[in-house]
């Protein structure tokens, strides 16, 4: 088994880097399964955070936690399935928590509505108390009608102004959405058997929610179409994804249409959709007066492309500077109008989908400040500027897409990017693992940059130099994770976590020692076995005292001081099987990374040399949990047992338990490490991908690995 010891000393990355600032990641003590979403912070320094939650029996519901600024959970209140998205979120004057959302439930709870008779799909603001003990007030936003086959109305962004009054955007089909006399636009979208326009709309509620202060469309119904079954059902799609005011109180709403025939103003710099001639849709940007009487200027983003492909633009966020320019970040086909000395010119080369980008247009819309795509096929999710002008991103895209200053090292497909304000460099890059970040950004009001993670983790930047600690992990599955188990192998990733000169496991009376280089990492004070370190990675054991602990503290001792490290949940088991190739396990496959496995004839398992259909296969994994003997010794004779079950994916017997012959401390290796031998079934249904495969997952106790798959012949 001499080839799993030798992959526990590879090092994701080497050499060392310092920067002006530092990240630190942290974690939220949320229930298990929840993913996050967005998150909103008060003025004390807490957090509310919205998360998709497991239901019984499979239904997806939602939930909002508040958490200190150490992520410790002061409260929460689950709202069921009641909910199917949330857009926006903000902190009213009294310190209550406002929501902008979708819902399609006929039984969403109504408190004091404004309006409660609408379709089925309807937009909702909810205000949640400080303390999320009640609703204070909810109400469904939309009509009953609709021009065609479809009807409902979507909420995606809320801001306040400061008496608290509730400004939302997003889209509707309805015909009588609530519009206020003297509206900016009145007339209702269009409508036939085949389909229905849609357009974005901007709705301004009083704190108190009781008074439409003003309500207007704004969208086409026109559509420009290519002919055949493209013009059939074809109409004008507009949806407002976005919003802000400026320090006037003027309205700032960013979205997506298709429609070529917007409402545009004289001057700006994108009069007319040119995507819109191709079967393509573009962004647009329009600014309203206070009361959303007047159009003071509305634009088509100038996206060029004229090649109809797998394309799709998106505005995603929106903010306004001081100045009055209005910055945007979302996802555009090829054509988008990069300036010169863009951080980033042109889309990455052959990309298959849209590509990021961040532009800053100035207060009347008439001057592309810059425009830069950035990254590849990226999601970039959040967006906001520091007191200097640093335009901060972050988002989820493939590591080497992002452009990166010298010698930033790349953990994982998370990152939080900032630009200069002139858009022309990317002054600090953080990349790390899955969960990490990139979900959503903001600023505290003591200027802290925080990014949520889907993990049910948040990162923070901060000033000055130092240590970056951006995740722990378990070894085998590098997407960040907020649990661990007694004797799992983890893998703590960051800049300068270790010394800039790694050094490899260390054998002393057979067991793994407890420093490296001066270097130690401690879990409540006790000491981890450890088997690498370097300035990028350190790999440890964790030690079984922490067996029974609700929580556990990390922190790394170094020869210049100790860094303190985030408060991690303590599972009984976090089963997670070794992959053939580590670094792959920075990536997320759905069908399974191929697992680090033995044939039954001990032969390894590759695309090339793949196991017979009903014949035994060794594989590795970590995260079984407590175990007999010392922490990291090297196992002579097996003394544990785990009670493992590696269950089918796919095929004729998806689900069920295959044999396991055995499942135990592995010979040879550190205590953590367990071998399982099980038999493959006699007939399946093999991934093509493009070698046959067949996906498993692995249980310990009651938790189950992520997916991994075994070379099969067919």
């Amino acid at each position: 088994m001499h080839f799993a010891q030798v992959v526990l000393l590879i090092p994701i990355l080497s050499s060392g880097i310092f920067a002006a600032t530092h990240a630190a990641i942290n974690y939220l003590n949320l229930p298990d399964g929840t993913q996050s979403l967005k998150f909103v912070a008060d003025g004390a320094g807490n957090s509310f955070v919205a998360s998709y939650a497991a239901e019984p029996y499979g239904f997806i519901g939602f939930r909002v936690d508040k958490v200190n600024a150490q992520g410790v959970p002061l409260a929460g209140i689950d709202l069921g399935t009641k909910i199917q998205s949330v857009g926006g979120m903000a902190i009213d004057p009294a310190g209550n928590l406002v929501m902008v959302g979708t819902t399609s439930s006929p039984d969403f709870p109504l408190v004091s509505p404004l309006i409660s008779n609408t379709s089925n799909q309807s937009a909702f603001i909810m205000k949640l108390d400080p303390g999320l003990t009640s609703i204070l007030y909810s109400t469904r936003l939309g009509g009953t009608k609709s021009a065609g086959p479809i009807g409902g109305t979507s909420g995606a962004a809320l801001a306040l102004d400061p008496q608290g009054n509730f400004i939302v955007t997003g889209a509707t089909w309805d015909t009588d959405f609530p519009i206020t006399p003297g509206a900016y636009q009145s007339q209702p979208p269009r409508g036939d058997a085949f389909g229905t326009s849609t357009f974005a709309f901007v709705t301004k509620i009083s704190a108190d929610g009781q008074k439409l202060i003003f309500s207007t469309y704004f969208g086409s119904d026109h559509v420009i179409c290519i002919g055949g079954s493209h013009c059939i059902g074809a109409h004008g799609q507009t949806a407002g994804a976005a919003i802000a005011l400026d320090s006037d109180g003027n309205v700032v709403i960013g979205g997506d249409t298709t429609s070529d025939q917007l409402p545009m103003t004289p001057g700006v710099l994108g009069p007319t959709c040119v995507a819109c001639a191709f079967d393509l849709g573009t962004t647009f940007v329009a600014k309203f007066s206070s009361d959303a009487s007047t159009l003071l200027w509305a634009t088509y983003f100038p996206i060029q492309n004229e090649i109809p492909g797998p394309w799709y633009a998106s505005l995603n966020a929106l903010a306004i500077d001081p100045a009055g320019n209005v910055i945007v970040a979302g996802r555009t086909p090829p054509g988008f109008p990069a300036t010169e000395d863009a951080v980033q010119p042109d889309p990455i080369a052959n990309a298959n989908s849209a590509t990021g980008f961040v532009a800053k247009i100035d207060p009347s819309a008439t001057t592309l400040l810059f425009a830069t795509y950035l990254g590849g096929a990226a999601e970039l999710n959040g967006l906001t500027m520091d007191a200097s002008g640093t335009i901060w991103v972050t988002g989820i895209d493939a590591m080497q897409h992002i452009p990166s200053p010298p010698q930033t090292p790349l953990l994982g497909p998370d990152y939080i990017a900032g630009l200069s304000p002139d858009g022309t460099q990317v002054t600090t890059l953080y990349t790390a693992p899955d969960g990490a970040c990139g979900q959503a950004i903001l600023q505290t009001n003591n200027g802290t940059l925080v990014t949520l993670g889907r993990k049910r983790a948040w990162l923070e930047v901060l000033a000055g130099d130092g240590p970056s600690l951006v995740s722990v992990s378990n070894y085998a599955n590098l997407a960040t994770s907020p649990t661990v188990a007694p004797n799992e192998l983890i893998s703590i990733l960051g800049i300068n976590v270790g010394p800039p000169v790694p050094a490899g496991l260390e054998i002393k009376g057979g067991v793994a020692t407890n420093s490296l280089r001066g270097y130690e990492v401690l879990f409540d004070g006790v000491p981890s076995p450890l088997l690498y370190v370097g300035p990028y990675q350190i790999n440890a054991i964790i030690p079984s005292a922490v067996s029974g602990q609700e929580t556990t503290s990390l922190s790394i001792v170094s020869p210049s001081g100790t860094l303190a490290g985030p408060t991690m949940l303590v599972r009984p088991t976090q089963p997670a099987v070794i992959p053939r190739n580590l670094i792959d396990s920075i990536l997320v496959d759905p069908d399974g990374l191929p697992a680090q496995a033995l044939n039954q004839d001990g032969t390894e398992n590759t695309e090339t040399n793949p196991a017979s259909s009903g014949s035994i296969v060794s594989i590795w994994a970590t995260g079984a949990g407590a175990s007999v003997g010392t922490d990291g010794e090297v196992v002579q004779t097996p003394i544990s047992t785990y009670g493992a079950a590696v269950l089918l994916q796919y095929g004729p017997v998806t689900g069920s338990s295959l044999e396991v012959l055995y499942s135990g401390d592995a010979p040879g290796l550190v205590r953590g490490i367990a071998q399982i031998n099980f038999r493959l079934p006699q007939q399946y249904v093999p991934i093509l991908d493009p070698y046959p495969r067949l996906a498993f997952t692995l249980q310990f106790g009651n938790a189950s690995s992520v997916p991994f798959s075994i070379y099969v012949k067919r």
